[in-house]
């Protein structure tokens, strides 16, 4: 198995060519220990911040800004977002409040991103 990643845990940018080598993983192309972490987290299980909007009871704010409170595996996106969009909040909201707890028992929240009074 062999997979370039660029590295977006510094400005460097690395080109990383990560291999797989009888269950090692070599790393070609890092310039420090953060971009072989970040490059084999992106090979072994990728996660990602995802962001979104949801709806709300406010015809003056129609949607609201949201996001995760950290990173989750790329598997849960799809199931996330359908989640997200099948949920509706009311007014008045404010940044951090939680919309989702404990996503699929990932210990991952989804919480407001912008306060929005009445």
């Amino acid at each position: 198995m062999e997979k370039e990643v660029i590295c977006l845990s510094c400005p460097n940018g690395c080109h990383i060519v990560v291999k797989c080598e009888g269950g090692k993983y070599i790393y070609e192309g890092a310039k420090c220990e953060r971009g072989e972490a970040y490059a084999y987290q992106e090979v072994t299980d990728p996660i990602r911040v995802v962001t979104a909007v949801i709806k709300t009871n406010s015809d003056i704010m129609p949607f609201i800004p949201v996001k995760t409170d950290a990173p989750i595996s790329k598997k849960y996106i799809f199931s996330l977002l359908k989640e997200i969009y099948k949920k509706e909040v009311n007014i008045p909201v404010k940044c951090g409040d939680i919309v989702i707890k404990d996503f699929m028992g990932t210990g991952i929240n989804v919480v407001i991103t912008r306060t929005f009074p009445v």
